[in-house]
């Protein structure tokens, strides 16, 4: 006669596992967290004794994602890099991403100057004569020309915006109403590629007059519109939309 087979203790046998299972889950998660933790809180260490700054070790870390793909990047470049401990391997990571973010903050900081010294005069020109600067969106993509003329790195809006507030620290100006045309501008790039024949020619000889003449054509045109119109033998049917580079 064959065993009556007992339902109920091979469910609890079935809980009793699944339950285990999850126990040894969660341990296990909880672990690998504390070794992630751990291992991240050398590596910051690690990175220090490289001359990171434990503060921009830690800004490193909230973007894990970067640190992970650089250390896998550098492995694949260099086959010893998988000797190291991994939290010499993660700090060695933290430490290539510091020295790269360090780098494009002085490159970002010798082409503001490089663009200040451009500006410098004509901005000193059209003070001393008591022009008012008005700022278009066109004296964005000036400042934007002449800084990518100057590094061969990206330049983004928000530097260019800071090279332009900079250069004009010391005068009356609104630049609200042109950032918001730059940011919301379809043809921005457009007017940048246009004047980027200017800008070399300007970076070239270490200076030039452009920021006058167009700041000088903006005024005159928000003073009295139709006057401005009238002295360019205004004609909507042929007016050119690369009106600033007739200044």
């Amino acid at each position: 006669m064959k065993p009556k087979y007992n339902e109920g203790a091979g469910l609890f046998e079935l809980i009793g596992m699944a339950f285990v299972a999850w126990v040894v889950w969660v341990v296990g998660k909880a672990m690998l967290r504390i070794f992630a933790k751990t291992t991240m809180q050398q590596a910051v260490h690690s990175a220090a004794g490289d001359g990171v700054p434990v503060g921009s070790a830690l800004e490193i870390l909230d973007q894990p994602e970067l640190v992970t793909a650089v250390r896998r990047e550098l492995a694949a470049k260099d086959a010893s890099f998988n000797e190291p401990k991994l939290h010499e391997q993660y700090g060695s990571a933290i430490a290539a991403i510091h020295e790269a973010q360090t780098a494009k903050v002085d490159d970002f900081k010798a082409v503001a100057e490089k663009v200040e010294s451009l500006l410098a005069p004509q901005v000193a020109q059209l003070a001393a004569a008591w022009d008012v600067i008005e700022v278009s969106d066109v004296t964005f993509a000036y400042v934007q020309a002449l800084a990518m003329n100057v590094t061969k790195n990206p330049v983004s809006l928000g530097q260019t915006k800071a090279m332009l507030e900079h250069a004009l620290r010391d005068e009356l100006f609104d630049i609200t109403q042109a950032w918001t045309i730059v940011q919301h501008s379809s043809d921005f790039m457009e007017k940048v590629a246009a004047l980027m024949p200017i800008a070399r020619s300007e970076v070239a000889a270490g200076g030039g007059d452009y920021f006058v003449r167009l700041t000088r054509a903006v005024a005159k045109y928000l003073e009295d519109p139709l006057s401005f119109a009238a002295a360019a033998d205004f004609d909507p049917r042929k007016s050119s939309k690369a009106w600033y580079l007739e200044v």
